[in-house]
């Protein structure tokens, strides 16, 4: 099934407006604490607070959506609970080597011009943000998988920045939603697909009416 991924993407995020409302707020939450403290004077707690809360925010939001645009049913409602706490935790561990990291460079960066300064801070806080929303993209298509149980969906889509051994063996196969589930192989960032660390695979899941399932 070939279809145009650009195109479909598009469409989808046009149907998600939901989601992509939540998205939309979270990346720039995420942009605004590392540039406010990059470029700022406030101690770390008050904007890895900030971060914590945005985090929570977001994967609480994203769990209901994405239940719902599956049509989960209310039996699963405790697994998604556990998911959720455990995904709000994992998220929230990374904040505090995120801002040890920033730490060392707002130093570098006050030793420097303001303008220098505004470059960086801002470039990094794009950087992190689309990876944090790269994060929530994944947790929703997880959940949303979880919902839909047995429908049949196509591994899909292109290599990206980045392919691995696994994505190339399931490009153009077919299997239940919750396989990938159990397997690990949930695009872009399943943990049992080589690519997921970087989180560039480019790869996603189709169903039998040629529409994206996951972002």
């Amino acid at each position: 099934m070939e279809i145009d991924l650009a195109e479909a993407r598009t469409i989808l995020e046009l149907t998600l407006a939901e989601y992509a409302a939540v998205r939309t707020v979270y990346y720039q939450s995420v942009r605004e604490q590392v540039e406010e403290y990059l470029t700022g004077t406030q101690p770390v707690t008050k904007y890895r607070k900030e971060m914590n809360d945005a985090i929570a925010n977001a994967y609480t939001l994203t769990a209901g959506i994405a239940w719902k645009d599956g049509n989960g049913d209310f039996l699963g409602t405790t697994a998604i609970a556990l998911l959720l706490q455990a995904r709000i935790e994992e998220e929230q561990g990374y904040t505090g080597s995120l801002f040890e990291r920033l730490k060392l460079l707002r130093a570098q960066l006050q030793q420097g011009t303001a303008a220098e300064a505004q470059f960086t801070a801002m470039r990094e806080g794009q950087a992190r943000a689309e990876g944090y929303a790269r994060s929530l993209d994944y947790f929703y298509g997880l959940v949303k998988l979880m919902a839909l149980k047995d429908t049949p969906l196509m591994f899909g889509g292109a290599a990206g920045g980045e392919s691995c051994p696994e994505c190339s063996a399931l490009h153009g196969t077919w299997h239940r939603a919750s396989w990938y589930v159990a397997k690990g192989y949930v695009p872009p960032r399943g943990e049992n697909l080589s690519c997921a660390e970087g989180g560039q695979c480019d790869h996603v899941l189709i169903n039998r009416q040629g529409q994206l399932v996951t972002i």
